[in-house]
Formats: structure tokens, sequence, C-alpha cells
């Protein structure tokens, strides 16, 4: 699967490429929400996003909207260490798919994975 990391967070990319490694074919990286938005038109093949809420230039509800208005059905899953109700909503009303807590646990990002690409 190809997947595109926008965060930030030099430790936190490390971390998910890690988990990732054995899922992912190709990871791409992108440090701020404008990245990720220019990387995603760019390469439309791109499965799944992991997005950060928090980052430079343009924020990770921001560029949900922008991936989502390009893809409905490309999978967008929000990490963030922003994990009260009002965040999550916000999340979901941006586009995102899924939402996961920082710090990110392995398990549990491989579990929510496999549930939206179980079928594929």
């Amino acid at each position: 699967m190809k997947v595109l990391i926008a965060e930030d967070d030099d430790f936190t990319v490390l971390m998910l490429k890690n988990m990732l490694r054995n899922l992912a074919t190709e990871i791409i990286i992108a440090r701020n929400g404008m990245e990720a938005v220019e990387k995603f038109q760019t390469q439309p093949d791109i499965q799944l996003v992991l997005m950060d809420i928090l980052m430079p230039e343009m924020n990770g509800y921001e560029a949900t909207k922008k991936i989502r208005s390009q893809n409905q059905k490309v999978v967008i899953i929000v990490q963030t260490a922003l994990a009260s109700s009002k965040d999550k909503k916000e999340a979901f009303k941006a586009g995102c798919t899924g939402f996961i807590n920082k710090p990110v646990n392995k398990e549990n990002l491989i579990r929510l994975i496999n549930e939206f690409f179980s079928g594929t």
C-alpha cells in the first residue's frame, strides 16, 4: 500500500515509518499540510494518509478537506495528541476516515488500518 505521512515531527515520522514497514510498499513524507495536499495531487494512487493536525503552513483539518475534495475514497487517519471529543468531531467533519491518539500505539494503528483495508 502507498502511504502518505503528513507530520512535522521527525521522531513521529521515524516511528510511523517503522510501524508501517511491513504494510507499506512506499511511504511519502510531507512536513506540513500544504505539502501533503501537493504530494497527494501529484500521486493520486496514495491509498492511506496519516494526517497530523498541528502542522505549519496548513493544519491537518484544512489539508484533509482539500484532499477529500479531490478523492472521496482515500483513507485518511488523523493521528494527534488533540484527543477531545470536539477534536474528533472536527476531524470527522473535515473528512477523515479514522482517528488515533498520540503517542500512536502500533497494534492500535495496524488494527485500524486493517479495518479499512480488510476487503481489498
